[in-house]
């Protein structure tokens, strides 16, 4: 699968699917493009150099042995049940970009579409309309 990483200080405008529908975002230098954008779109950020084209890393190899334990990458509180799909404080302790992107994730965006975003993008596209 091909993929696109920013070389411009930023895109603007950029459509993401989302939980919600399809929403603009903004993107910043080094974010990987969203697999939705639109091919059209991708050739004019690719003429004008705002992009450029990468090969997907392959998949790493599995090496725990067989029933071995998970190692938690962070020392971090446990995380919250799948069932919880409660956002993030927008301001205040636990409301920083990495628990907007950990919830976007839960929401259904990839990991690389989440980071390429803009805390206040993200909270623009995933808090709830109160």
């Amino acid at each position: 699968m091909t993929k696109y990483v920013v070389t411009a200080p930023c895109l603007v405008h950029v459509p993401f699917d989302t939980p919600q529908g399809r929403q603009l975002g903004t993107l910043y230098t080094g974010a990987v493009v969203p697999e939705s954008a639109p091919k059209e779109k991708i050739q004019f950020w690719l003429d004008g150099g705002m992009i450029r084209k990468v090969e997907a890393a392959p998949e790493p190899e599995q090496t725990e042995e067989p029933g071995s334990p998970e190692v938690s990458k962070s020392q971090g509180p446990t995380p919250a049940p799948e069932g919880d799909l409660a956002p993030p404080p927008t301001g205040g302790a636990g409301s920083g970009k990495d628990a907007w992107v950990d919830y976007a994730v839960k929401r259904g965006f990839t990991r690389e579409e989440a980071e390429g975003m803009s805390r206040d993008d993200l909270i623009k596209v995933l808090k709830p309309a109160e």
